[in-house]
């Protein structure tokens, strides 16, 4: 018989000032320092390395580690309100789930290899399906924080998974942390329809809203084998890492025949709507617009594997570009930032000079924004791929930019929108996709009409004159939810002149900016 080959820490350790038993770990855990989650995570953790070095009968490092996984279940449902807070208890997270992961693999090691006596073999099954939740946690972690996946997890993923579906026991199902019952063959079809979402490009949350609707639903997945029903939809998980695949000979095969059926019944009823608490297994607090292109976006993928329309070619050239609405405003307006006090002059309601430069003495409420060099990886007429490298400015999949190349021969801007991206290898800087949306982008300030008699605050916006087809478009890009279909609103253009306007059709919804289809009224 093959030994199962799973990463784990030597059990080399002695027992000395380390709590060995379930029920002094348990209190141990409990009067932990919850209101200090930063300290909380950095005594688990040490606490828990300190266990996976010892040699601790399996029924006892069961039950460890069902309570470390309570413990990481508190902490990561508890949201820190100042995002500083909550980006510096991210990584402890992510180490204490690799930790609890580690705890499991090595029960499935000594287990899976007769290396425990025959009464302990009966703890295989909750210690294999342990090893796949922890695992999934940590794929899930990184999809969520656009970080490049380790090579050997998915893959251990996948080894454990394997092992259990050979040995029978791929339907055992237990309580993991006081959770939900969970058999592991429905964990493993959790995290594989997670992975085949392309995470890479979701917006942000998004991954977070899935794992909650797919949870939902994974009773409406199966595993198939491969001479599956014809008419059947067939997910094909790969057994590398590499995305997409509608055939691999060695390779995994769910059936998602009914949870397609599912979510185009959901994308139905939010399209007539956009009220997604009647979605059934989606949390709140998930905007019904950015579920349905979620939905909608995951339907294609599923259903038919897309190929590139055009072909793209390796460049490396270096570019700069800004991140933002208003950073893309200041560089399109000459480096001049958006303020209306600046560039109001006489009737504050008729006239406001957006090209011309601040009054003396007048200072501007934001900096201007700051440049970020990169180079391109490939291109093509549709976008770039490109390569960061330095103190991440932290974009957003979803969030618009505007781009151009760098010194000595800049060109003009061009506005785009991040549609993948995720951190470098040497988490020092990210790799991502651009798509264009304008090639000649225009700064002008829009002033939304707030009811029939008062208008709203002066906002910044770009316009450009597209085609779409054979006819020639007016778009407007402003900040989210300043606008709406069918919206009046004044618009500002760069020689000072105020149009009545109305945005006619919404083109795209982002991270922290709206696009519009507009016509001039007057």
């Amino acid at each position: 018989m093959t030994e199962l080959q799973l990463t784990i820490p030597a059990q080399d350790r002695d027992s000395g000032g380390v709590r060995l038993k379930p029920r002094e770990v348990r209190e141990w855990l409990q009067n932990l320092p919850y209101m200090d989650a930063l300290r909380t995570l950095q005594l688990a953790n040490q606490q828990l390395r300190l266990l996976n070095r010892q040699v601790i009968a399996p029924g006892a490092r069961l039950e460890i580690l069902d309570e470390f996984l309570r413990t990481y279940q508190r902490l990561s449902e508890t949201a820190p309100g100042d995002p500083a807070d909550a980006a510096a208890l991210q990584p402890l997270l992510k180490q204490l789930s690799q930790n609890i992961g580690f705890g499991y693999k090595i029960l499935v090691h000594v287990l899976a290899n007769g290396k425990a006596g025959f009464f302990d073999a009966r703890h295989l099954p909750a210690a294999m399906l342990g090893a796949v939740h922890a695992l999934g946690q940590q794929l899930v972690h990184c999809y969520m924080h656009y970080k490049r996946v380790p090579r050997a997890l998915w893959g251990e993923c996948l080894t454990v998974f394997r092992h259990a579906q050979s040995s029978n026991r791929s339907g055992y199902t237990a309580r993991l942390g006081g959770n939900e019952p969970i058999a592991i063959d429905a964990s493993f079809r959790l995290i594989a329809l997670l992975k085949l979402t392309d995470p890479y490009q979701l917006r942000p949350g998004m991954m977070a809203a899935l794992q909650h609707y797919f949870r939902s639903h994974i009773d409406l997945t199966h595993m198939s084998s491969l001479d599956h029903d014809p008419d059947a939809a067939i997910l094909m998980v790969p057994a590398g890492d590499q995305r997409l695949h509608s055939s691999e000979s060695d390779g995994i095969a769910i059936d998602i025949t009914a949870l397609l059926k599912q979510i185009r019944n959901d994308i139905l009823r939010l399209e007539k709507q956009q009220d997604q608490t009647r979605i059934g297994g989606m949390a709140a607090g998930v905007p019904g617009a950015l579920l349905l292109a979620t939905l909608k976006k995951i339907l294609g993928y599923w259903e038919e594997r897309r190929e590139r329309t055009t072909s793209r070619e390796d460049a490396a050239i270096g570019i700069e570009l800004v991140v933002g609405l208003e950073a893309a405003y200041c560089a399109i307006n000459g480096n001049r930032p958006f303020d209306a006090k600046l560039y109001l002059t006489g009737d504050e309601d008729n006239h406001i000079n957006i090209g011309a430069p601040a009054a003396p003495g007048a200072t501007p409420r934001n900096p201007p924004a700051a440049k970020f060099q990169c180079v391109t990886t490939n291109r093509n007429s549709g976008g770039l791929g490109i390569c960061y490298r330095g103190t991440s400015p932290s974009p957003r999949v979803g969030q618009l930019l505007a781009a151009r190349r760098a010194p000595p021969t800049p060109g003009n801007w061009v506005l785009g929108v991040f549609r993948w991206l995720a951190e470098s290898e040497s988490m020092n800087g990210f790799d991502a996709g651009l798509q264009y949306l304008a090639g000649e982008p225009v700064a002008a300030v829009i002033r939304p009409s707030a009811t029939n008699e008062t208008a709203g605050e002066f906002q910044p916006a770009i316009t450009a004159d597209q085609k779409r087809g054979e006819q020639s478009v007016r778009t407007i890009i402003a900040c989210v939810n300043q606008l709406h279909t069918g919206a009046a609103f004044a618009l500002y253009d760069n020689r000072g002149v105020q149009h009545r306007a109305r945005c006619i059709e919404l083109l795209e919804s982002g991270s922290g900016f709206d696009r519009f289809i507009y016509q001039l009224l007057s």
